[in-house]
């Protein structure tokens, strides 16, 4: 650069890459920020849906005890919580998906190289989704299977 215009006084050089990583900045701010309330936000529904499935199994004890006393495996029970877990956040998560297509076309000049219908972004959501269900009632499942049909039913 002093070759070329030796009167020049260059002080700070830079390269394009680093201008724009530094005019990118708030962008950046407000995505971590973003990720970081999606994270919260998940913890909040996992641990409302633990909280949820909790509940249903208390209700349901004295009908898992009956399932159980007539010969119903800890397996079968375990089984029909988590289906009937994962069909109601499957019902959720659908109408999910069809509101997020339909409002995509909205929002296609806010999201940033990601289509509002690119289909790697609905299988990634239904997958958080799914590891999330499946972490909340892992636990009421297991209370389930360890039930003491005796004691269920005795209890009133």
């Amino acid at each position: 650069m002093r070759r070329l215009a030796p009167g020049v006084p260059f002080r700070e050089v830079r390269t394009l890459a680093q201008d724009v990583d530094d005019s990118l900045w708030a962008e950046r701010t407000l995505a971590a920020i973003g990720s970081a309330f999606a994270i919260i936000a998940a913890l909040v529904v996992c641990v409302g849906l633990y909280g949820l499935l909790s509940y249903t199994f208390a209700q349901r004890r004295r009908e898992i005890g009956i399932r159980m006393a007539l010969g119903a495996t800890p397996r079968d029970i375990a089984r029909t919580t988590l289906v009937r877990v994962v069909a109601l956040v499957a019902v959720g998560a659908a109408s999910g998906t069809a509101l997020a297509l339909w409002t995509g076309r909205l929002l296609g000049k806010v999201l940033w190289g990601v289509q509002s219908s690119d289909l790697r972004v609905h299988a990634l959501t239904w997958g958080l989704l799914l590891l999330t269900t499946l972490a909340a009632s892992a636990f009421p499942a297991w209370r389930a299977m360890r039930l003491d049909p005796a004691k269920a039913l005795r209890e009133n």
